[in-house]
């Protein structure tokens, strides 16, 4: 008589059985939390890079409103020089221009309009540095800004330090130059001196300065 074999089947066990179900958690909340922690990095780097952007954007800005006010300054000065005979050899019969109307006139005041009588050189002069320095002040609200014209050789920039500003004008040879300065409020204080800008407590400074050729 044959014996019959009886083969039991043995039950597959899947590999996913094996790993506890409080592991497959843990798992999956560290994946949370690293994907949150970048993507908070992230947004801390976009919101620095725009930042940088807005300030850079308003630098040029102001950069641009200066130079154009300095522009229309030296045009008045150029059309109301000083002259002067020039004695030197070899310049006989030529006139010497200057712009000694304008030399640190730093309380100057008038107006000038179509209808204003006839004005004296100084006059006209004064008026003009006054418009100017009120056109700076209108079109720049919110900075600290200050201009002054001088004689000076070294093209040294301004400096501010506290409530003085040093304009580093030497006073030597015919070179006429505008030179503005201007502070801007930060809540960064010295720390922006890492990033190149320079500041004067907690207002970053920015100078601009042109030299008046005929």
């Amino acid at each position: 008589m044959n014996k019959i074999k009886k083969h039991c089947a043995v039950p597959f066990a899947h590999p996913s059985r094996h790993f506890p179900v409080a592991q497959q958690h843990g798992m999956t909340i560290i994946e949370v939390l690293v994907s949150m922690l970048i993507l908070g990095l992230g947004v801390l780097v976009l919101l620095a890079t725009q930042l940088r952007t807005a300030a850079g954007v308003r630098e040029a800005e102001q950069q641009t409103i200066v130079s154009q006010e300095v522009q229309n300054l030296i045009e008045g000065m150029l059309a109301n020089p000083t002259l002067s005979a020039d004695n030197t050899s070899g310049s006989t019969g030529w006139t010497k221009k200057s712009y000694a109307a304008y030399i640190n006139r730093n309380n100057s005041s008038g107006t000038i309009s179509a209808s204003s009588t006839s004005m004296s050189k100084q006059a006209l002069a004064d008026a003009q540095i006054n418009e100017f320095r009120q056109a700076l002040t209108s079109r720049m609200p919110n900075t600290h800004i200050n201009s002054t014209i001088c004689v000076d050789s070294s093209g040294a920039a301004p400096t501010a330090t506290g409530t003085n500003i040093a304009w580093n004008c030497d006073n030597n040879g015919s070179t006429t130059m505008v030179k503005v300065i201007w502070q801007v409020a930060t809540d960064k204080g010295n720390n922006n001196n890492a990033s190149g800008i320079t500041m004067n407590g907690d207002r970053a400074v920015y100078t601009y300065q042109a030299r008046i050729t005929d």
